[in-house]
């Protein structure tokens, strides 16, 4: 499967331990987004994966998000698993 390069939303409530995730890939010139649930163990898995730093999650809120550009995987395949699903409108 080929690599995949996208731009990552993150938001949450660090004191309830729920995050969102939505991510966009430029191969469809972002018009297609994806949005995953996520519990702090598994924000975690995704981050490292993205390669972004921990300390980056501080700063989100409920109505904040940390937006990470240029994310790239080689395998878009290491994605499986995290939940997303294709968010179908707005």
């Amino acid at each position: 499967m080929p690599g995949i390069s996208f731009q990552a939303l993150i938001w949450g409530d660090a004191e309830s331990g729920q995050f969102r995730v939505q991510i966009r890939p430029y191969q469809y010139n972002g018009a297609k987004t994806y949005v995953a649930l996520m519990n702090a163990e598994r924000l975690s898995d995704f981050v490292a994966l993205s390669g972004a730093d921990l300390k980056d999650l501080s700063g989100i809120t409920p109505k904040k998000a940390l937006v990470l550009e240029g994310v790239e995987l080689e395998e878009a395949s290491d994605l499986t698993g995290f939940g997303f699903t294709l968010q179908q409108g707005p």
